[in-house]
């Protein structure tokens, strides 16, 4: 069996530095539906990050027409059209010319075919700088060992950092805000042809994959397909929803590649499960925002806690059997805690490594971390006067402690639902990068 050279991606909007706007348009662009009026202009369509990210569009008109903020627009570029919303307008005169510059916000635009695709292009934004171990694979994709080889069904996701990534990770420590940090390729592993929603679906939960690995939100704004030859005839471009660069505590140890080739299957097939799916995908999301810090250090621990009771629905309930669901309900949110973690084969008590929280707990009288926890939610949710009186009384150091335990718990569950049996990084335990141990229940 012939052996297929390395080859390196395509990177077909490459930028050189964090925050570099990419410019995706710069020409003719028809103006429909102004007023009575089809313009013709110039103007550029590029994907800028600050103060926010998102698809912008800057158009020069010929005449000083006004066009409202706020106002919806039809904008015809390179043969496909894009709807734009005008954000600001400026008038004024050019040797005696009047003219008009309007900038808006793009949501989507799309060019080109969708249809019998040999294979899907993408960049992500923000995404971890990895490190997978071992020999080096054949044939290689992209840039070694920055590199994931991910299946799933019929379908082969190949995703590398881009060439320059020390570059790109350097500039991002230094400034934060966004870059491409990696790219990629989807196509079927038997070679066989496939339209731009069918890879889609795997793009968006491929997408949703590396927000879970990196504990914050990543994205793929800039997607396109190939033919069989080779020739790009379809592109896709988005207002990306993604989280400012920040490293960040989590499961997943960046010099441990290879966790994501064990772990995406089978959160692939979770995501696709028409029972398990859309519940997953809500505490996912959850865990997100609190690890992320949403609404503050308060706001953190309750969506964490709001997680953990789905989560031990999920897997006491589900996917355990050990209740049915309206038992479950009825329990309180410490017993729900603690028995979320007896299938996970996780003490209850508070890990020696949060002295603060221990104290904290000892004091107030809970016996345990599931109670500590749902305690200091309580506070927050129902503040009666005792309860005001424990959560304000807590050290910084102990909810922030809290906050981090709350991680702990959901990161494992969420393993577990996938059934995960390897290994994982502890942010109770590690102290470095490369530091990993087996999941509690392996």
């Amino acid at each position: 069996m012939a052996i297929e050279p390395d080859f390196k991606p395509l990177y077909l909007h490459p930028h050189g530095a964090a925050n570099q706007a990419v410019a995706l348009h710069d020409g003719p662009v028809t103006i429909l539906g102004v007023g009575t009026d089809v313009m013709q202009a110039t103007g550029t369509l590029a994907l800028r990050w600050l103060p926010t990210t998102g698809l912008r569009l800057n158009v020069e008109l010929p005449s000083a027409h006004i066009a409202t903020t706020g106002a919806r627009m039809n904008v015809e570029i390179a043969g496909s059209v894009a709807e734009a919303v005008v954000t600001s307008t400026t008038l004024g005169t050019e040797d005696g010319v009047p003219f008009a510059r309007v900038s808006g916000i793009v949501s989507k635009f799309e060019k080109g075919s969708g249809g019998d695709l040999a294979a899907l292009g993408f960049q992500v934004v923000n995404f971890s700088d990895f490190l997978t171990p071992g020999p080096r694979p054949a044939p290689v994709f992209g840039f070694p060992p920055r590199v994931a080889d991910l299946l799933y069904g019929v379908w082969r996701v190949r995703l590398t950092a881009v060439e320059d990534s020390n570059e790109i990770f350097k500039s991002l420590s230094e400034t934060g805000g966004y870059a491409f940090t990696h790219l990629g390729q989807l196509e079927r592993s038997d070679g066989s042809r496939f339209n731009a929603a069918e890879g889609a679906t795997v793009l968006d939960a491929l997408g949703r994959f590396l927000g879970f690995a990196r504990g914050a939100p990543c994205s793929l704004p800039i997607r396109w397909g190939v033919d069989g030859a080779g020739e790009v005839v379809w592109e896709q471009w988005t207002s990306p929803v993604v989280d400012p660069w920040k490293v960040r505590s989590g499961w997943f140890d960046e010099h441990h590649g290879n966790l994501l080739s064990e772990i995406y299957p089978e959160f692939a097939r979770t995501l696709a499960d028409p029972d398990l799916g859309e519940p997953f995908s809500l505490a996912l999301h959850w865990y997100q925002q609190s690890n992320t810090r949403a609404g503050g250090m308060e706001g953190a621990i309750i969506l964490g806690l709001t997680a953990l009771d789905l989560l031990g629905a999920l897997v006491v309930v589900d996917r355990v059997g050990a209740m049915t669901a309206s038992k479950y309900d009825k329990l309180p949110a410490a017993r729900k805690l603690s028995m979320l973690l007896e299938p996970m084969k996780v003490s209850a008590s508070i890990p020696s490594r949060y002295s603060n929280l221990e104290a904290f707990a000892t004091e107030n009288g809970s016996a345990d971390a599931a109670v500590a926890l749902a305690e200091i939610r309580h506070g927050y949710v129902h503040p009666n006067k005792r309860r005001r009186q424990v959560v304000l009384s807590a050290p910084n150091l102990a909810t922030f402690e809290a906050w981090q335990l709350s991680l702990w718990y959901q990161e494992l569950a969420l393993l577990y639902l996938l059934n995960h049996r390897g290994e994982f990084s502890s942010r109770i335990v590690s102290k470095w990068r490369g530091e990993v141990e087996k999941v509690p229940w392996a």
